[in-house]
């Protein structure tokens, strides 16, 4: 959802904005001598800050919208070069760098001539060696008691735009915001900021026991504001990692760490400079490069300090050869203070720069992503208790403009003027109808509901049409309530009606935030509408969309009448623990051929009616949520490793008509798990045992994916109720191998394809008293101690959006040997 945005954004505006006239200069540095590559040189235009580094093949390209006539090379052990260039051209230029001998007996060069000696013996592997004996003494989490300010600042900014378009009225009323254009250090690229965000939060932690609460002090958005997306990308940069451990997690991609105790495995490693500071104190200066091309590393710097072999500073820059998507470029740098009472090195400062694109193209029209954490006021001590965390948890402002003056007056860094001016120029363009209608076209692209004058969304659009064998064509309306009209609650609805059955459908729901200080929400809901109860969640896969219409495997489907009642309340123990109670009334009526044989009766519609209390308590490892303290909160699981579900639902016979009594005992796990080399792992298990003799409606049938497109957690090739179970275990596993294989094959890497293998299963049992169910007079059966399974075999990031994935039953196979395999698609926008 998060790259959603950007992709809309992109489109929206490419009509109106392209490259401009650009210096851009690309070639290759290499050894006078030798001709070998020379990487890590440096490249910058002439008495401007505007700079870039070759890369591992000693490659690398600079540009800028100003009118430089030079550029400087430079690198330790040779001679520098000024070059001439042409302004506001292309200029491929190969550059050979002549050896300074004078230098040379000083400093150790970086070319592959000298790497022949063995990779420990080098003076830059023996201080890393020190490095990682010392880890242990500089690793934060070793820390038994921690407490620590954290101020975040994420910023978009529009880059590769046409700057020459403010001399015209091309832009009408948009002309100003050029005015706040700059230069990016990263590549030289003109930005125009779109977007800042600001947020205030105190980090608490304890070993043993083990305790770790991130409270939001504050926090503040400017530019597309309360964009589900834009919030969702933002949060999708907000990571931290150790870099001592053995693989670094960006955008949910693992990269070999420089500093891992393996490390000499993944880089090659060279002393720069050895620097004696003013405290008679020395520091090293090392950089790295990959030992291998197209795998998720970095290249960079490495500075040391000797007296606790501890890093002060590191940059990470990603190898123009990763298999990432989006990312044209992207450098993290993080810098570390010595604490004088811990006597430790601290992090302070941790920058990551994002070049984000759609197609990597040199004229496309792009972003840049900036996020920066800055980290202030150490304590060592246990100064807290419930009161104290009661105290800092954000309970509301009046308005934006508290909250901004709030950031304003505890910001542990002071804006720069750029950043100060950007928060000028979004209030100014906040105003124009044009940005408005882009903010609104951009949130429906992301979330599909239409925004009207900020009070209410009209949506999801893929639901405004469908089509059934039972309601024919069926059309639909339904929306809710806004965020920007009142954080406190949310109201929706839908009206649906089906040219067919001639009837209408209908459902309200209402939200209510009782509690923002402790996450506390009641709801209410009722709902009339036709279901396929093999169908779990809320999905654009699900009978009634549009997609499932156009893309059904079978059109003959077994809905449901159903209409339900709910109340509920979602309520936080803690950071960790939630609990979720419900107290419901339904009522299932037969429609089309699905009958309810089990019941005695006439041809007359036949219904049964259930009254259930559900309780539930939820475990999240490290929750995140957009809006988190609104009634709009929605959870992101991009940073969440594990999640844990138990329920227990009882239901009550004779309560409100309804005719059963029974219960129902469900687990749910689920882990994304982050593999390094290996790629990633999702992976979901659920198990329930009911108990009650019930009519095969209140069994559990597996969920089932009756599109031709692809789908994580349901089953792609069971047909509705094949499979029935009072008591079960399933599993779906979707391991995506990031490029693992298809990295080393000529040709086929440059596609940059990804493999993927899913895996599903179900083991299920029934009762002798359930197992007499039948449907339409046919018995229900349970796949019991062989089990149901069926894999996959995919292939992701074709041109980059594309996944396609060949899935086959490896037992119960059908007669029909057709519907034992297939092709499911789907678009996949993934870094």
């Amino acid at each position: 959802m998060q790259k959603t945005l950007v992709i809309s954004i992109i489109f929206l505006l490419t009509s109106v904005v392209s490259l401009a006239q650009v210096t851009l200069v690309k070639g290759k540095v290499t050894d006078e001598a030798t001709n070998e590559a020379i990487p890590f040189a440096n490249i910058v235009f002439k008495n401007s800050n505007i700079g870039t580094i070759s890369d591992i093949h000693g490659q690398f390209e600079l540009q800028t919208s100003t009118g430089v006539s030079k550029i400087e090379i430079s690198f330790v052990g040779y001679k520098s070069k000024t070059l001439d260039i042409i302004p506001f051209k292309r200029n491929n230029i190969n550059i050979k760098l002549k050896e300074d001998s004078e230098v040379l007996e000083a400093v150790e060069l970086v070319t592959k001539k000298r790497q022949k000696k063995k990779k420990s013996d080098s003076p830059a592997v023996q201080i890393m060696k020190q490095v990682w004996k010392h880890k242990k003494d500089n690793i934060s989490e070793n820390i038994a008691i921690l407490s620590y300010d954290r101020h975040e600042k994420t910023q978009l900014d529009l880059n590769n735009f046409k700057e020459s378009l403010s001399n015209g009225d091309k832009l009408g009323s948009f002309s100003f915001v050029f005015e706040y254009a700059d230069t990016s250090s990263l590549n030289g690229k003109t930005s125009l900021p779109m977007l800042i965000n600001e947020s205030m939060y105190r980090v608490l932690h304890t070993s043993d026991p083990s305790f770790d609460q991130k409270i939001t002090l504050a926090s503040q958005v400017s530019g597309f504001r309360d964009n589900h997306s834009a919030n969702a990308l933002l949060q999708s940069a907000d990571f931290e990692f150790d870099i001592y451990d053995r693989s670094i997690t960006i955008f949910e991609k693992a990269f070999a760490s420089p500093l891992s105790s393996v490390g000499i495995l993944n880089y090659h490693y060279y002393l720069q400079d050895t620097i004696t500071l003013d405290n008679g104190r020395r520091q090293f200066h090392i950089q790295y490069i990959p030992r291998r091309a197209h795998e998720l590393s970095f290249i960079g710097d490495i500075w040391v300090d000797e007296a606790h072999w501890a890093v002060e500073k590191i940059r990470l820059r990603v190898v123009k050869d990763a298999n990432l998507n989006f990312v044209s470029d992207l450098e993290v740098i993080q810098e570390f203070t010595f604490n004088e009472e811990l006597q430790k090195w601290l992090i302070h400062k941790d920058k990551l720069t994002a070049d984000i694109s759609i197609l990597n193209l040199k004229e496309e029209v792009g972003f840049f992503g900036h996020r920066t954490y800055i980290f202030d006021n150490y304590r060592f001590d246990k100064y807290w208790d419930d009161n104290t965390i009661d105290s800092l948890i954000e309970i509301g402002f009046k308005d934006d403009l508290h909250q901004l003056k709030f950031i304003q007056e505890n910001r542990l860094e002071t804006l720069t003027q750029q950043e100060s001016d950007i928060y000028t120029m979004i209030d100014s363009l906040q105003k124009l109808k044009a940005f408005k209608a882009i903010d609104n076209l951009s949130y429906l692209a992301a979330s599909g509901y239409i925004p009207v004058k900020n009070k209410f969304e009209i949506g999801p659009i893929w639901n405004f049409y469908s089509n059934n064998n039972i309601e024919g064509h069926r059309f639909f309306l339904g929306g809710s309530t806004s965020f920007r009209a009142n954080k406190n609650y949310r109201l929706g609805g839908f009206l649906a009606y089906g040219t067919k059955d001639k009837t209408f459908k209908y459902g309200l729901d209402y939200k209510h935030l009782v509690n923002k200080k402790l996450y506390h929400a009641l709801g209410a809901s009722i709902k009339y509408d036709y279901e396929n109860l093999t169908q779990i969640g809320s999905s654009k896969l699900n009978s009634g969309s549009i997609f499932s219409s156009l893309l059904s495997a079978n059109q003959q489907l077994r809905l449901s009448e159903v209409l339900a009642l709910e109340l509920s309340s979602e309520k936080d123990l803690n950071r960790h623990f939630k609990i979720d109670t419900r107290v419901g009334y339904t009522n299932y009526g037969e429609l089309g051929d699905l009958r309810f044989d089990f019941l005695d009766g006439t041809t007359e519609k036949r219904t049964i009616t259930t009254s259930e209390l559900k309780l539930g308590i939820i475990y999240d490892f490290a929750p995140s949520y957009l809006r988190e303290r609104s009634a709009y909160r929605d959870q992101i699981f991009t940073k969440n490793k594990y999640r844990a579900q138990l329920f227990a639902t009882f239901g009550f016979d004779g309560v409100l008509g309804a005719q059963y009594g029974y219960q129902r005992y469900r687990f749910q796990f689920n882990a994304r798990n982050t593999l390094g080399a290996l790629g990633r792992l999702f992976y979901e298990i659920n198990t329930e045992m009911i108990v009650g003799d019930l009519p095969y409606i209140l069994l559990y049938a597996p969920p089932v994916n009756n599109t031709k497109l692809s789908s994580s957690k349901r089953f792609s090739l069971l047909n509705d109720y094949e499979f029935m179970a009072d008591t079960y275990v399933s599993f779906f596993a979707e391991h995506h191998l990031e490029g693992l294989v298809f990295n080393h094959l000529p040709l086929i890497k440059k596609l940059n394809f990804r493999e993927v293998i899913t895996f599903k299963g179900l083991f299920g049992t029934l009762t002798n008293q359930n197992a007499t169910n039948t449907i339409n007079n046919v018995p229900i059966v349970a796949p019991d101690k062989t089990g149901y399974f069926e894999a996959g075999i995919g292939v992701e990031n074709i041109l980059k959006i594309f996944r396609v994935d060949y899935v086959f039953r490896l037992n119960h196979r059908l007669e029909d040997t057709k519907n034992n395999q297939g092709l499911r698609f789907t678009m996949s926008l993934r870094i």
